[in-house]
């Protein structure tokens, strides 16, 4: 049987250290060991980024290269630095939705300048069955869109967020008005966008709810991200010395953080510095959010990192006692890819505040941690966790194996594939 053939285009892909560049690899391996050849382009990345204006810098090496040591090929291309954000606040805004009448989205990491000149000569001499887009950046959805029309490829849009944060947030959307006015647009292009997409992935159900409201004939699923099933085999470490109370991943401003102040401080109140200690790795990605814990937690059981290499933070959920997240109180449809990483480590998770929506069911179904609303329900807890350790030197961990194995990204990559067969393999779709 011939294979068929997949060009996979993404702006985050590895050596990049970030989540939609594992999700990424995930699906190009998969997809070769399920029988497509999958061929990726991206951009060059150092691998080394640590901040968030580090992804948007310009790439060192500016020659195109082609490289096929991992059973499939992946295309890398020169990167220009981001387009400078200078001047007023107002002038700013006003630029913003300017280029958001054009159709200009998130144009920091504009994948679709930066690709097209090469996609468009790649494909007048190589022939696909399909082609997958990966958005953020939103750009990247017109770049498949236009591709998809000019070579007649079946398109499939994957969206790791939605475009229009004000459709997955409970409440309406606060802000300026140039931002709601910005939604209003991205919603328009989008409905363009995808009008002849033949599959459309999210990484959850709020967001492929929201695309059929958008596109009601539109053909969804659901993959969520997830974790390798070898991800965590082979780890070794000494056992720690300390209650490790960890949170790996980025936080942001719009996460409520105050459950976990208030819980920390009511459990730290009887507790030695010598028992524990309070783990923040990668939080210093965002220098507005590093000096707001230093600020509110005691230094002394305090480390706070910045990105790390991603061997070194799975060690770090691996020896962990617990694993904190902030559930994103208001919003619907966002999970962390760190979630699911959080999953595979057998751990056991603590979510504060609950977000009433996709990561609460997430915990629930696979009995892998707590949820909480309180810093009273938050300090019980750890509490709990604390005093087993003390006497056995870990806490009772209660996940259900079965469940969890649903999101090791081998499987998710097999849900796709599956979605993916049932559209017509034909140029001409």
């Amino acid at each position: 049987m011939t294979k068929k053939r997949i060009l996979i285009v993404t702006y985050y892909f590895p050596p990049s250290n970030n989540i939609g560049a594992l999700r990424l690899k995930s699906f190009a391996e998969n997809f070769l060991r399920l029988g497509f050849e999958p061929t990726v382009v991206t951009r060059h990345w150092d691998g080394n980024e640590e901040t968030w204006n580090d992804y948007f810098a310009g790439s060192q090496n500016q020659e195109v290269e082609f490289s096929e040591g991992d059973g499939y090929r992946v295309i890398r291309l020169p990167a220009p630095a981001a387009e400078a954000r200078s001047g007023p606040v107002l002038q700013r805004r006003f630029k913003l939705v300017l280029d958001a009448f054009r159709g200009r989205f998130q144009t920091e990491s504009d994948a679709a300048e930066m690709f097209r000149p090469f996609l468009e000569r790649y494909l007048r001499e190589n022939e696909f069955d399909y082609l997958l887009v990966s958005s953020p950046p939103q750009n990247i959805v017109r770049l498949g869109s236009e591709l998809s029309t000019k070579f007649r490829i079946p398109l499939i849009v994957d969206l790791r967020d939605l475009w229009n944060l004000a459709n997955v947030t409970v409440r309406p959307l606060a802000g300026s008005r140039s931002h709601r006015v910005l939604n209003v647009i991205q919603e328009y292009y989008f409905r363009k966008w995808l009008a002849h997409a033949k599959l459309i992935a999210g990484v959850s159900s709020p967001i492929t709810d929201y695309v059929k409201k958008v596109k009601p004939s539109a053909t969804v699923a659901v993959i969520t991200n997830g974790f390798e099933r070898d991800l965590f085999s082979g780890i070794q470490y000494d056992p720690p010395s300390k209650f490790l109370f960890s949170s790996v991943g980025t936080l942001y401003p719009e996460q409520d953080l105050t459950v976990l102040l208030e819980g920390l401080r009511l459990f730290l109140d009887d507790k030695k510095d010598e028992d524990i200690q309070l783990n923040f790795i990668g939080a210093a990605v965002r220098t507005d959010m590093e000096q707001f814990l230093r600020s509110k937690l005691p230094a002394s059981i305090t480390h706070i990192t910045p990105r790390i290499e991603r061997a070194a933070a799975v060690e770090w959920m691996a020896k962990s006692h617990v694993l904190f997240y902030a559930g994103w109180t208001g919003y619907r449809g966002i999970y962390s890819g760190k979630i699911f990483e959080y999953l595979g480590s057998g751990n056991n998770i603590l979510i504060a505040p609950t977000d009433n929506d996709v990561i609460e069911d997430l915990i629930a179904s696979t009995k892998a941690g707590k949820v909480v609303d309180s810093g009273h329900e938050f300090a019980s807890i750890m509490n709990h966790w604390f005093t087993e350790w003390k006497k056995t030197g870990k806490a009772s961990y209660q996940g259900d194996s079965r469940k969890i194995a649903h999101y090791t990204r081998e499987n998710q990559a097999e849900l796709l594939i599956d979605a993916i067969s049932r559209i017509a393999s034909t140029h001409k779709g």
